[in-house]
């Protein structure tokens, strides 16, 4: 039997061709092997983090090296960071250059810009010499100046250290509001306490505004108009959160002391104070100079760069499944650039999945669904486009008149079919798999699918052929293989502030207990191939990123049914383990049957995931070890006079108990049905214990899969 898929061949004679209908328009690839600039030494990164001078106790220096140096193993290591991406990478570095002072190019030596894939609009930095920009923020930033003014924020909290200076006082904040909670008004000496630290952390930010806008200024950058830019979208944001469904739900006066109690105790100043704190500052100390410019690097690159950019940006968000943010993206670059082909098939795909996903979206206001305060409960956002598109002199330079003048539509439902009929006016090829999957259910499927496949180049040729014969799952029930996927396993500790990662831990002892896992497998089910994932992270890094994507999409998109759910609702009173015999499952999955969702119909890419792996089935484990301290001072009552004293190194008397947790979920392509199981063992991790969990997980859920088989046989 195969150790894992890569041995096989057929993923690397696959790979190119599946990537190119799985990300779409997207050019971007990881490189197979991680070069040496993405590789993280995290032993050398904690000693160096260790190392750094600020005054803090020993356990708190150690658990700030700790958390730091894992962090940044976990961004590069899942694919977060985009690898070897010269064109972006050399573009943002070379305005990093530009915009450090002679002053402090010391102290700056070694830092870099690195691109994320995170679609959000945003920046951050840190502790280490990095400076993070995310494809949201390089999407959406008006210039160059204002991508200068944003790099130079952050190379502001880099310069003063602010990042460690903000942990440290947030492990003391923590203190403070483990305090505060017991106090239900947030009054007394407590609650201001806390505001003060919040405005400490304002101030820092004020501070770094200001810094960043004079660096970037100073090297030649016209930043009047860069500084509202970016400050704006930080008002989108806040008008999300203000009207939230949480919020929503909440009595008005409940809802306005939390929002007034949240202002005094936020870390970034409002958005409007931090505008007028800027133009007033720009004003005031900031000298005029002669051809400040709005692109130095250049125009080209950044335009360049942006288009390629902002494809990547909707790609990632319909690979995780963001469909609203794909949509909101996608429709905003519409209104401006209602021709571009790749633009529109995101959003029009994006839509159609969004109302695939849960029909209740439908009538849902397109885009203003959360915003009942401001628009009422059918109004969508056209009745405002300036929700959208934040500035004036933007929606002057929307080409989409006609669709703002006229609100054609008001729901989700509308505008998908507004959309469908645009795109089979303008003859846009991919639009038609769109409608032929939008209407999978009548008979203009089969009308869609010609047209598609009558067009050239299209993106998606083999799936829509064999939806046209019904022939989607044949192929893959009758060659595809069972899959078991072994990831990483994780130790865990207790601290006085929850459950956290032993990571160290975790990296020395946890291949021994994946190597026991891949033994198991091996040995007792010889029809099952496994997937190795950490294997696979060293053969090709590509693959690893993908196939992880792919087992998100599995866990989040099947239809959940899980062990203890079919025994309490259909087992009323049984305990001990789960009789096959006693479960009754035409009543709970007919249930599903008449709720269920295609995975193939929702997302094309993934029909050719399992058709070209050739993959039936996916088991995916993952196991936790827990160390849990009781700090109970039990048999030293007979010290009780000095019980105070004691109290406090109750650590050093309790007891320790171990417990580790086995995740199992399963999906399969006939029944699309995620099956899900956790078992809690109270004993330390042992590799003998761990096979027995998961060949009991295995057993069961193969009991549970003939049962439903017999039951679709019966159902025929």
């Amino acid at each position: 039997m195969f150790r894992y898929l890569i041995a096989t061949g057929l993923a690397i004679f696959m790979f190119a061709q599946l990537y190119t209908q799985e990300r779409g328009y997207s050019k971007y690839r990881y490189p197979s092997a991680v070069p040496d600039l993405y590789s993280v030494d995290v032993h050398n990164e904690y000693d160096e983090l260790r190392s750094i001078k600020v005054r803090a106790r020993r356990k708190k220096k150690i658990s700030f090296a700790e958390n730091y140096a894992f962090a940044k193993k976990s961004m590069f290591e899942s694919g977060m960071i985009y690898m070897d991406w010269k064109e972006a990478e050399d573009y943002l570095n070379e305005i990093l250059q530009t915009i450090i002072p002679a002053e402090h190019q010391s102290k700056c030596e070694g830092l870099r810009v690195y691109l994320t894939t995170e679609t959000h609009y945003n920046a951050y930095v840190m502790v280490q010499p990095e400076i993070y920009v995310t494809t949201g923020l390089l999407a959406g930033a008006e210039n160059e100046a204002a991508l200068a003014a944003i790099i130079g924020h952050e190379l502001s909290h880099f310069l003063k250290d602010d990042t460690q200076t903000d942990y440290f006082r947030k492990i003391r904040r923590k203190d403070i509001k483990k305090q505060k909670n017991k106090h239900q008004d947030l009054g007394g000496i407590d609650f201001y306490k806390a505001a003060a630290e919040g405005h400490k952390n304002q101030q820092q930010e004020k501070s770094a505004d200001s810094l960043g806008i004079i660096m970037a200024h100073n090297a030649g950058y016209d930043v009047s108009y860069a500084a509202s830019n970016f400050l704006q979208m930080i008002d989108i944001q806040k008008r999300q959160i203000e009207s939230s469904e949480y919020l929503q739900s909440m009595k008005d006066s409940e809802k306005e002391k939390l929002l007034k109690k949240s202002k005094v105790l936020a870390d970034h100043p409002e958005t409007a104070l931090r505008i007028k704190y800027l133009e007033n500052y720009l004003e005031n100390n900031v000298g005029e100079k002669e051809e400040l410019k709005e692109y130095i690097v250049g125009s080209e690159n950044f335009k360049e760069l942006q288009k390629l950019i902002r494809i990547e940006q909707l790609s990632q968000m319909l690979m995780t499944n963001d469909f609203r943010g794909c949509i909101e993206t996608s429709f905003k670059q519409y209104l401006f650039y209602p021709n571009d082909e790749v633009n529109f098939y995101y959003l029009h795909e994006s839509l159609r999945r969004f109302l695939y996903l849960d029909d209740e979206n439908a009538d849902k206001p397109f885009l203003t669904e959360n915003l009942e305060k401001y628009f009422g409960i059918k109004f969508g956002i056209l009745q405002d486009i300036s929700f959208l598109v934040r500035d004036s002199a933007n929606i002057e330079k929307i080409a989409t008149k006609e669709l703002i003048d006229k609100k054609p539509f008001n729901t989700y439902e509308e505008a998908m079919v507004y959309f469908t009929d645009f795109g089979e006016k303008n003859d846009y090829k991919e639009s038609y798999l769109t409608a032929a999957l939008y209407n999978f259910e009548n008979e203009s499927r089969d009308m869609y699918l010609a047209k598609y496949l009558a067009k050239d180049s299209v993106l998606y040729r083999s799936y829509a052929k064999a939806m046209l014969t019904e022939q989607l799952n044949n192929q893959i029930l009758t060659e595809g293989r069972d899959v078991v996927v072994i990831p990483d396993v994780g130790f865990y500790k207790e601290t006085r502030f929850g459950m956290i990662p032993n990571k160290f831990k975790s990296i020395e002892r946890g291949p021994t207990y994946v190597e026991a896992m891949n033994s198991l497998c091996e040995k007792e089910f010889k029809t099952k191939e496994v997937v190795d994932l950490s294997t696979i992270k060293l053969e090709n890094f590509d693959e690893y990123v993908y196939l992880n994507s792919v087992l998100s999409m599995t866990d989040g998109l099947g239809n959940e049914i899980s062990k203890n759910n079919l025994q309490e609702s259909l087992c009323s009173g049984f305990e001990g383990k789960v009789s096959t015999e006693q479960i009754k499952f035409k009543e709970i999955l007919s249930k599903l049957d008449s709720n269920k969702k295609d995975i193939f119909i929702l997302s094309p890419n993934m029909w050719y995931t399992f058709t070209n792996y050739k993959i039936r089935s996916i088991e995916r484990f993952r196991v936790y070890d827990l160390n849990f301290k009781d700090r109970t001072l039990n048999g030293l009552w007979i010290y009780a006079y000095m019980y105070p004293v004691l109290r406090g190194v109750s650590g050093l008397f309790g007891r320790t108990f171990d417990y580790y947790a086995v995740d199992y979920t399963s999906f399969h392509i006939e029944n699309q049905i995620n099956y899900y199981d956790q078992i809690i063992i109270n004993a330390n991790l042992n590799k003998v214990f761990l096979q027995n969990t998961m060949y009991q997980m295995i057993e069961t859920n193969r009991d549970m899969m003939e049962l439903r088989t017999k039951d679709l046989e019966e159902a025929k």
